[in-house]
């Protein structure tokens, strides 16, 4: 289980050091998903550890994404 992480709960840049943005995963076929918040430099790398942790389970006949 992951930790708790406080926020506020407005989006004012002055009270603020940068921004998450939650990236996601919806696979249709098997009804499963996943989010991330991240900064949009690390949206790749969100992709990437969705894909080593739950595709090449399921998709391990798939060579590249």
């Amino acid at each position: 289980m992951q930790a708790t992480v406080e926020t506020l709960d407005h989006d004012f840049p002055s009270a603020s050091q940068g921004k998450l943005i939650p990236h996601g995963i919806h696979d249709a076929t098997l009804n499963e998903g996943t989010i991330h918040l991240n900064t949009s430099e690390l949206c790749c790398v969100s992709i990437s550890l969705c894909w080593q942790r739950h595709g090449s389970r399921h998709y391990s006949k798939t060579l590249r994404i």
